[in-house]
């Protein structure tokens, strides 16, 4: 089963969203009318004659004009069987439509919109176009000039601390405790916020926030998936909304600490302030499927970016192993630009981020088995303070998270290995 809903583009190119088996697709007017018309079940000669009317002698169809485009366009679509009948629903496909949430290797839905569609009814004015763009670029630059301010005292703090602790004292009180960890979350769901808040704005109200992993990462998440009807320019100010609202967080933090009087009190905004900072960057980031992804994807009108890039490893090994049982989609062939300078860019600094990720995931290994070390040397010192509690919860957590996406991950590759070896021998058996 398929959807199709016009996108709000500018100009008077009329385009259009087709939803079909979890994916999305962006349709020109052309494409739209003859999938309509062979819905409607409607013979080769009547979508010729409905084409010409529509095209009023710019252009002259035939059947066998039709027919290359049916069998070039809209059949890898595959949303119609061979009998010409649209294909029916599979039980799973709205929740992988709904996960445009690419890279998510498990996901809980904990907020539904329904529930909170009053408290986005105030904070959409956040996103009107003078408060937004204003407030977005007095809010970085007075983020960068005292972040640039406070890092010498925090720079100070923390080697005092370090020194503090290295004494054997430790200086977390369960009240720091009780304040940072609930007030981190609750920034990342402000986070999310942003995005539901821009989104309702633009008539594309998301279905839910949750909780998920993304690769190893525990993150919060909005589905906005009806965004993809939105202009690119929509949808840009809906992925940054996220980052947005963390950079207002931050001036409340830092108005915060220049009042607050309570050496904890600073401390756990500092910790706050820092945290919230790393994430802004992170989200920044295109290399993952985070909102800097869907920026530099809209903005520079590269759609399936991720798999565009990873298009040219995938021709370079098929041109040097031709019988390899992979290949790139017709789809993403049809899109892909091999000479697109900011694709190449993407593409070349895309493998270099991973290369130093793959090198973090094995430095995160060694640091893993070294806190463990400390967690039990605590044990054995019967050092039960709120510091090496804390400690061990971190490092529970930290290597049951990563145990468990890497336990997934490598399931669901060595299944993806044996399907291929299988496939591979399904073809030389047919061929023999």
């Amino acid at each position: 089963m398929f959807t199709i809903q016009q996108v709000d583009s500018q100009g008077n190119n009329k385009q259009y969203l087709l939803r079909a088996n979890g994916a999305n697709y962006y349709i020109g007017e052309l494409i739209y009318l003859i999938i309509q018309q062979l819905t409607e079940r409607k013979s080769r000669k009547e979508i010729v004659d409905n084409l010409n009317n529509w095209a009023r002698g710019h252009y002259q169809f035939t059947e066998e004009v039709v027919g290359h485009i049916i069998q070039d366009k809209i059949t890898p679509l595959n949303i119609f069987d061979e009998a010409g009948n649209p294909v029916k629903a599979k039980p799973d496909e709205e929740k992988r439509t709904s996960t445009a949430l690419g890279g998510f290797s498990a996901r809980w839905d904990f907020v539904q919109y329904e529930q909170i569609k009053w408290l986005l009814n105030i904070l959409k004015y956040f996103f009107y176009p003078i408060p937004f763009f204003t407030l977005l670029a007095a809010g970085a630059a007075l983020n960068y000039y005292y972040i640039h301010q406070f890092s010498q005292y925090s720079a100070a703090l923390t080697a005092s601390d370090a020194i503090m602790e290295s004494g054997q004292r430790c200086l977390r009180s369960l009240s720091y405790v009780l304040l940072y960890y609930p007030a981190a979350v609750l920034i990342l769901f402000i986070h999310e916020l942003g995005h539901a808040a821009s989104a309702h704005l633009f008539k594309a109200p998301p279905k839910s926030i949750g909780f998920g992993f993304y690769f190893i990462f525990p993150v919060l998440y909005t589905d906005v998936t009806d965004t993809w009807k939105l202009n690119r320019w929509k949808r840009t100010i809906v992925n940054l909304g996220g980052i947005f609202f963390q950079v207002l967080v931050n001036l409340a933090l830092i108005y915060w600490i220049k009042h607050a009087h309570n050496i904890e009190t600073i401390k756990v905004l500092r910790s706050l302030m820092i945290i919230n900072t790393v994430t802004i960057f992170i989200n920044f980031n295109p290399f993952f499927k985070f909102d800097g992804y869907w920026i530099y994807s809209d903005l520079f009108k590269i759609p399936n970016l991720r798999q565009q890039s990873n298009a040219y490893w995938v021709l370079f090994l098929k041109r040097m192993f031709p019988k390899a049982p992979f290949g790139v989609s017709k789809n993403i062939l049809q899109l892909f630009n091999p000479r697109n300078p900011l694709l190449i860019l993407y593409t070349v600094c895309n493998y270099a981020f991973w290369m130093y990720v793959m090198y973090w995931v094995i430095k995160f290994i060694g640091q893993a088995v070294n806190a463990w070390g400390q967690v039990f040397a605590s044990v054995a010192q019967q050092d039960f303070s709120i510091c090496a509690i804390e400690h061990f919860l971190q490092t529970a957590l930290i290597t049951s998270i990563f145990g468990f996406i890497f336990t997934k991950r490598t399931r669901s590759t060595s299944a993806m290995i044996r399907a291929r070896i299988q496939a591979i021998k399904n073809h030389r058996h047919g061929k023999s």
